[in-house]
């Protein structure tokens, strides 16, 4: 089931937490010293005091023991319903929704209670379509007729074959006087306060074309689990998985204007529909409360264990003509039960210059060099070496000899990591700029051609890659802002061979920003934004760059084809830099402070293992 997949293992008891916390601190004097060591630790105390953080980094208990709790604190109470339905008459705007109800194959008890979740809608000004097929509706009627009867918004509409077939699409004349449609499952259900809090929205953001709520999975028990706080509005997410569905409300006027929208509809291909929607427009607009309830028994929810069967194979068929319209190479793959990757056989082979800052340690830079050269299937890259004042003679040796085959470019002077990426950058003659620390390790002989294909997407601006640590924990899977007061890394100690929450490490997606210690980035981006603040110096500065790139209109993507050990620090040896915390907090505080638009306000904001915020 979905909520098994979705299941983190909680790290068991005390016992557990406080070897996972030795082991950790081993990893670091291994690596980086005692010194550092230490300097995390008082890090980590500072951030403890001020409520930045918690003690482990990640949550003792599953999600659905979190969501419970989560659920009696934002339960809705009576009061609140009655306080709703007197703020109806302050709405500006009392727009009609149209909902649409596809029948199949039904459980009668859960259509029942799905039509009267409706019923029970705080806001009035709603009429419901329940679409059956001629061979479903003798059995149907029955069920249905009382409430039909006792309500006139809602209606039965049938269409000739059965609902596995594409039949003849329906006029849906009830849908015409709506100014927005939604789709509800037959066997799932609204929150009361759904459409009120949708209708709310329209009224503070009355350009939004496409609404979409978080929502869980209801049991036959009756209980609910599994929930998905979503993030913001992601298309590169939504080519990976069909993560705005259940629930959606779709302006009727857009809507109407996408070849093939009622045989969507009406095949329940919401995700084909969601794909042509958002060619459309991008006023898309997230609600973060859980709106809606997915029965876990209905056939569309088992079907995802399956990605062979029809409803994986129809969903594989949307991604795949959804690349062809736009024109992008790539063939869809299945990448999980619901989810896809877009395995790139060859793009636009352009140059990418590998720019890599270095100083010293000349056994970290010839592991990086060596993994580049070995595993990198990818053929057209420069690599520029960034010396920044070695001392060591090993390394000055080796440096000597590298130069035959990479371009090493000194750079005295005091350590600025922002300084010395500019220089690269200037000296690069790629289209593509590739910045990487030298205790980085090439892991996957794909990964420079998949951050490539990637960065060769339509209003792509920077890509980031998934970064382990050597015990195969993840390291870097994206830059959450907020995380720890200022950012933090999506997902960072998330432990191998168990499932991050809705499996976001494995699929592309987008994120505010991403580590430099990999990140590829068009030239012309990069030019365009006047390349790294050299004000910052060691820390923040690449959060701060694929911010500005945000701000001229581009999207930062984070892709786990391209999979690299960082061993982290290894040449700084954890030193912290509060000079660029502080410069970086005084720049872009008030943007952090609305909240990362990749991640939720229900999810924590002192760990990175998105859990919940209790």
């Amino acid at each position: 089931m979905l909520r098994e997949r979705s299941h983190r293992q909680s790290m068991g008891g005390g016992w557990a937490h406080l070897s996972w916390a030795v082991a950790r601190a081993g990893a670091i004097v291994s690596e980086e010293g005692i010194g550092a060591c230490l300097r995390r630790v008082m890090h980590k105390v500072s951030r403890l005091i001020h409520g930045r953080a918690r003690l482990l980094p990640f949550s003792h208990e599953d999600l659905d023991s979190q969501y419970r709790r989560w659920r009696k604190r934002h339960a809705v109470t009576p009061a609140m319903i009655e306080t709703m339905r007197k703020d109806l008459d302050k709405l500006a705007v009392h727009p009609l929704i149209s909902l649409v109800m596809v029948m199949s194959d039904f459980q009668p008890g859960r259509v029942k209670k799905a039509i009267r979740s409706i019923c029970r809608q705080v806001y009035p000004h709603w009429n419901l379509c329940i679409i059956v097929d001629s061979a479903t509706q003798s059995s149907v009627q029955h069920i249905l007729q009382d409430l039909v009867v006792t309500d006139s918004r809602i209606m039965l509409e049938t269409r000739a074959g059965s609902s596995g077939e594409t039949g003849a699409a329906l006029p849906l004349v009830s849908l015409q006087a709506g100014s927005f449609v939604g789709l509800v499952g037959q066997h799932d259900e609204l929150a009361p306060e759904a459409l009120f809090v949708v209708v709310r929205q329209l009224n503070e953001c009355p350009w939004l074309d496409l609404l979409y709520s978080d929502h869980d999975t209801i049991t036959a028990e009756e209980e609910y689990v599994d929930p998905f706080f979503k993030p913001g509005w992601s298309p590169e997410l939504l080519l990976s998985m069909n993560y705005l569905s259940p629930w959606c409300v779709f302006r009727r006027n857009v809507l109407c204007d996408i070849d093939g929208w009622e045989s969507c509809i009406l095949k329940n291909s919401s995700y084909d529909l969601l794909l042509r929607f958002t060619e459309k427009t991008d006023k898309i607009g997230r609600i973060p409360q859980v709106l809606y309830h997915a029965f876990e028994g209905t056939i569309a929810d088992a079907q995802l264990d399956r990605p062979d069967d029809s409803h994986g194979r129809q969903e594989l068929a949307a991604v795949q003509e959804a690349l062809r319209r736009r024109g992008e190479c790539g063939m869809a793959t299945h990448a999980g039960p619901g989810r896809f990757r877009i395995a790139v056989e060859s793009c636009r082979p352009s140059l990418v210059s590998i720019i890599i800052p270095t100083r010293d340690r000349w056994e970290l830079l010839d592991q990086c060099l060596t993994s580049i050269r070995e595993r990198t299937g990818y053929a057209r890259y420069e690599i520029i070496v960034l010396d920044n004042g070695s001392t060591d003679p090993r390394t000055l040796r080796y440096l000597d000899a590298v130069a035959e085959t990479c371009r090493v470019h000194r750079c005295p002077g005091p350590f600025n990591f922002s300084s010395m990426n500019n220089v690269g950058a200037a000296l690069a003659t790629g289209e593509y700029l590739l910045f990487m620390n030298n205790d980085v390790q090439v892991l996957s002989g794909n990964w420079l051609q998949a951050m490539v294909a990637l960065a060769q997407r339509r209003g792509v601006g920077a890509v980031g890659a998934k970064l382990l640590y050597q015990d195969g924990s993840i390291q870097h899977a994206g830059v959450v802002l907020g995380l720890d007061g200022v950012a933090g890394h999506a997902f960072r100690h998330h432990r191998p061979n168990t499932v991050s929450y809705q499996g976001l490490t494995e699929i592309v997606r987008n994120c505010s920003a991403v580590t430099a210690a990999c990140m590829l980035v068009p030239r012309d981006v990069f030019q365009k934004v006047g390349g790294f603040d050299e004000r910052l110096a060691v820390e923040f500065n690449d959060v701060d760059l694929c911010l500005r790139i945000q701000q001229q209109g581009y999207r930062i993507a984070y892709t786990p084809e391209a999979e690299l050990y960082h061993h982290e620090n290894a040449t700084r040896r954890g030193r912290r830099a509060p000079d660029d915390e502080a410069r970086f907090r005084l720049k872009w505080g008030e943007f952090i402070m609305k909240g990362d638009p990749y991640y939720n306000p229900n999810l924590t904001q002192l760990r990175e293992d998105w859990s919940l915020n209790l």
